[in-house]
């Protein structure tokens, strides 16, 4: 499954270095990418409500540019997220981690640019906090 063993990184880094080296050593696109969706929801025992995109089933979605399902990395060119029907954009995502300063007050460059999406404060829908944000 996608992302297990993936260490404390910056956002959405790790999971698209795992999809690429699944790919690297032997998994079509596809099956990367099932290990982040569908069996991920297998494993957690929300097969059907979860990692599908159907009817009636809970489903957060990610608008890339390119095609994931020929070329993986194309996973981590992330312009969009719906979350809860609600469209967020990539620097509207990342703005809340791009305030955090390491020690002395200075946020060091990440190696690589952070492409993905996270469940920081602004994308958060629900809960009490929600009136907050909409």
């Amino acid at each position: 499954m996608a992302g297990t063993d993936a260490p404390l990184d910056d956002i959405g880094i790790g999971i698209h270095q795992n999809l690429r080296a699944l790919v690297t050593y032997g998994f079509t696109p596809v099956d990367a990418l099932r290990t982040a969706t569908g069996n991920a929801a297998a494993a957690l025992g929300a097969r059907g409500s979860l990692g599908v995109v159907a009817p009636g089933a809970r489903a957060d979605l990610v608008v890339v540019e390119g095609d994931p399902l020929r070329r993986v990395a194309d996973a981590a060119r992330v312009e969009h997220v719906l979350v809860d029907g609600h469209i967020h954009h990539v620097p509207e995502l990342l703005e809340p981690y791009a305030r955090t300063a390491a020690p002395g007050g200075v946020r060091p460059e990440p190696a690589v640019r952070p492409t993905g999406f996270g469940r920081g404060p602004s994308c958060c829908r629900t809960g009490p906090a929600a009136a907050h944000h909409r």
